[in-house]
């Protein structure tokens, strides 16, 4: 037959089942609209049996299906058909909802056996669809419609039905009724025996008997859910991925077979087998682009075609050659947004399973959602997962639980603990759904069968015991192995948080072995962490501290980097913060490189207040901390910068560096001159404007708000004031482009030794940190806004004016010896950088002084 018409065959039938549903529907609507009666919650229903008032109907049926027959199925199917309505007429216990919420119930009370009086619980209105569903494809196939894929769709379909005839059951012992002597016991519950004389029908007939247990012997593959994943989207098209959710029931299904055919897309996909109450995630490839213009609407069809077992396991075996093979398949249809702000791709999720996995223990499960986008996303996640129930049976659990991801953000969410009270291999799905997307991982673990014995750290040796900074510590770790077996593990060590070092080994039953793990000292205090692993699993940790030696020729040093993570193809500033604590200056040569030796500085000189460097050489006064800003970059990758004075490491820094995580980068800042004027009686003040260039590197244009950013904090060695956003308009920067923002502040001083080597030097560079907030919004309409905080480090050049002037209003012995409580006024001009300064002084005898106080200053 060709795919022309056996997808016109298959459509037939799909319509066929739609008006089958309609059917149902009106049932419900006649026999339920009303109904109010629920189960008792306290009958305990046990396992499903074929209803014994539809046995001899449903046997008939099995019978002339399993000799392919079709037109005494299609008779046994009516009779089948009509005996399923008037159970449903004739019962007045039409239940409401079962625990589910799902509608369509009957309870049938009364049912009398040898011993017993049970009532049943059956799911009326699913039976009833299926029944017509079945008697569609029998009419469908007696009409000449020869499609193959009808007989394995029927062989599903049997089984469904199959599975839609059992009932629950609740039996209780029958009493002789007589006058109680007291309040009579409650009675017993007992579970209904297998072989049932419901029927007419003799018992040890094998087709009879296959055909009361085919719904729950039989494996049959069913469709949990199908799901469509936009992959790719854009304001013109979008791609998408299909995926289907699958678990197989009763028994193993092999040979699976998933054929993918919709918009744009084609593709099938094998599986091998799946166990009994597996559970698995198939997908398709990515579809070709589906354009459109404000949205595209995708539509499609999944079919499954596979084989299936029959029989318990061990024992399982093929079910009859011609009901091996069967089929199911599932439509999807979605509308897919273009102008959705949301990547699919930059959004992850993981599971984690904590705990030990031994028979008998806790586990609990935790799911991760990472959002990579500019914007936050929220949704559910819901967790299938195996897990044990009685004797050797297992079951899905499931479990939903709501979550938000804001940008660049993460969201943990924990689905609580199961404990497995049996070893083995289990299954889990996990699937995450945001706005229009999802996200699904499926996998599987193993629990081990409980042994006696432990695992444990039993000592950590180091040494040296005082490292200093450059030195490789080494780390001792005994690990006990107490169990009958061998037992692999590994061992991590952990410095503030990072893994530095593993190792692993394998260690005999009932023995220690010592394990080594070494890290290169770096300066400062630190916390150690090991852990010791087995099978994946952490069994103990060992923490302490670690206090690594920085100090070399009486120096120390820290770094900070800013901003770190950075953006790939970007700087960044280093502030290089170095202390002298001996009572003399040094000078050595200084130098930042990086893990590969590559030298990032500095490649020119520097004048602070507190130090200079020249020609790679830094100069630092007695008792001084100096503190240098440093730009470094663009980086591209994750790097290691270190910095060494005298040839040996001081201190260092990891730098990460990531992909894009603002709408606008910062590209580049500069700041104008801060020239120190005469402010006031006592201080000398100045007004800086830091320009901060920058980029937009999304694909459409982002407006600052600048009336509604703001200056969080300034850095900087001099008073000053809280800085200000100037220019209080909106400013949009195209895509791809730059644009400024201004800060401005003003810093003022009161040290007037501090201002004299300002003004005997010319200038000098003092380093400033700026972070500020900036409201921006971006979209077609500018409908999405965020804000993002910056920071920018970088150094201000200090100048005074050319002529400076000092009132002295109090006693000024501080500065002259034996001086005299003078007041006056003094005015110095400057000739040149270095040059003579010409003194006026309204007391003559107030310049020998001054000029001392001057020369003290220039000497450093």
């Amino acid at each position: 037959m060709s795919k022309f018409l056996t997808d016109f065959s298959n459509a037939f039938i799909r319509v066929a089942f739609k008006y089958n549903s309609y059917e149902a529907r009106a049932l419900e609507l006649k026999y339920w609209s009303n109904v109010t009666f629920l189960f008792p919650s306290s009958y305990i229903w046990f396992n499903n049996s074929i209803l014994p008032t539809i046995e001899k109907e449903w046997v008939t049926f099995y019978r002339a299906y399993r000799s392919q027959d079709i037109d005494g199925e299609l008779s046994a199917i009516k009779q089948l058909k009509e005996k399923e309505i008037k159970i449903i007429e004739s019962n007045t216990l039409l239940a409401d909802r079962d625990a589910e919420g799902n509608r369509g119930y009957v309870m049938i009370e009364n049912i009398s056996f040898d011993t017993l009086t049970c009532v049943y619980r059956w799911d009326a209105l699913r039976a009833y669809n299926l029944t017509l569903q079945v008697e569609s494809i029998l009419k469908a196939q007696k009409l000449g419609n020869s499609n193959p894929d009808l007989n394995y769709l029927l062989n599903h379909k049997v089984v469904e039905l199959a599975r839609a005839l059992m009932a629950g059951y609740y039996c209780s012992k029958k009493y002789i009724e007589r006058e109680p002597i007291g309040p009579r016991p409650k009675p017993p519950i007992f579970a209904l025996p297998k072989s049932s004389g419901g029927m007419n029908l003799p018992l040890k007939d094998q087709i009879t008997q296959e055909a009361l247990t085919v719904g729950e012997s039989e494996g049959i593959l069913v469709i949990k859910a199908v799901r469509v994943n936009p992959v790719e989207v854009t304001s013109e098209y979008a791609t998408y991925q299909v995926e289907v959710e699958v678990e197989a029931q009763n028994n193993a299904v092999y040979d699976i077979n998933v054929e993918f055919d919709g918009t744009s897309l084609e593709d099938t996909e094998k599986v091998d087998m799946l166990d009994k109450d597996e559970v698995k995630v198939i997908k398709s490839t990515v579809s070709e682009k589906v354009y459109g213009s404000d949205s595209v609407t995708v539509t499609g069809t999944v079919k499954i075609t596979y084989k299936s077992y029959r029989g318990d396991a061990p024992m399982a075996i093929q079910a009859t050659s011609s009901m091996t093979t069967k089929t199911t398949e599932r439509t999807y249809e979605k509308t897919i947004s273009l102008k959705d702000p949301v990547d699919p791709s930059k959004v992850s999720i993981s599971l984690s399973i904590d705990g030990d996995p031994v028979e008998g223990n806790a586990l609990t499960f935790k799911a991760r959602v990472r959002n990579d986008n500019d914007v936050g996303i929220s949704g559910s996640c819901t967790l299938s997962l195996e897990v044990p129930t009685s004797g050797a049976s297992r079951s899905v659990y499931q479990k939903s639980e709501s979550f938000n991801a804001g940008s660049k953000g993460t969201a943990l969410i924990n689905f609580g603990s199961i404990t497995y009270s049996r070893p083995g291999t289990y299954s889990y799905v996990l699937t995450c759904k945001f706005g229009q997307h999802s996200k699904s991982v499926d996998g599987e673990f193993t629990v081990r069968k409980k042994s006696s014995g432990s695992l444990g750290i039993t000592t950590v040796t180091i040494t040296p015991n005082l490292p200093r900074v450059g030195e490789i510590v080494t780390f001792k770790v005994g690990v006990r192995n107490s169990y009958s077996s061998g037992r692999s593990v590994s061992v991590k060590l952990f410095i503030d948080g990072v893994e530095v070092d593993s190792t692993s080994a394998y260690i005999p039953s009932d023995s220690t072995k010592t394990l080594t793990l070494q890290w290169s000292a770096e300066s400062g205090e630190h916390s150690y962490e090991i852990k010791l692993y087995n099978q994946g699993v952490k069994v103990e940790e060992k923490k302490g501290e670690l206090n690594v030696s920085w100090v070399e020729y009486g120096l120390s040093a820290w770094l900070e980097v800013v901003p770190n993570p950075v953006e790939a193809g970007n700087n960044v500033s280093v502030i290089i913060t170095v202390k002298n604590s001996e009572n003399y200056k040094q000078t050595w040569p200084i130098e930042l490189v990086d893990d590969t030796g590559n030298v990032w500085w500095p490649h020119e000189d520097y004048y602070g207040v507190n130090y200079s460097i020249s020609n790679g050489y830094l100069t630092i006064y007695a008792n001084k901390t100096a503190r240098i800003t440093a730009t470094i970059g663009p980086l591209t990758q994750n790097t290691i910068l270190i910095l060494r004075i005298g040839g040996r490491q001081m201190a260092s820094e990891d730098v990460k560096v990531l992909g894009r995580v603002n709408w606008l980068e910062l590209s580049r800042v500069s700041c104008n001159d801060l020239v120190l004027k005469v402010g006031g009686t006592l201080d000398y003040k100045g007004t800086a404007t830091c320009v901060v260039e920058l980029r937009n590197p999304t694909r459409s244009g982002v407006a600052i708000e600048l009336d509604e950013s703001r200056v969080l904090s300034i850095d900087f060695p001099m008073d000053h004031s809280n800085g200000v956003i100037t220019r209080d308009t909106t400013t949009t920067i195209k895509a791809g482009e730059t644009g400024n923002v201004y800060i401005t502040f003003e810093a003022w001083t009161s040290d007037f030794m501090a201002f004299a080597r300002y003004w005997l030097h010319g200038y000098y560079h003092l380093p400033v940190t700026i972070e500020f907030e900036l409201k921006m919004s971006r979209g077609n309409n500018f409908e999405y806004s965020k804000y993002e905080k910056y920071k920018i480090s970088t150094q201000i050049q200090v100048k005074t004016s050319d002529t400076i002037y000092l009132t002295i209003p109090a006693d000024i012995g501080s500065f002259i010896i034996g001086g005299k409580a003078l007041k006056g006024i003094l005015t110095a001009a400057k000739v040149g950088k270095y040059g003579e300064a010409i003194l006026k002084a309204t007391e003559s005898f107030f310049l020998p002084a001054l000029r001392s106080i001057l020369g003290r200053v220039g000497g450093g």
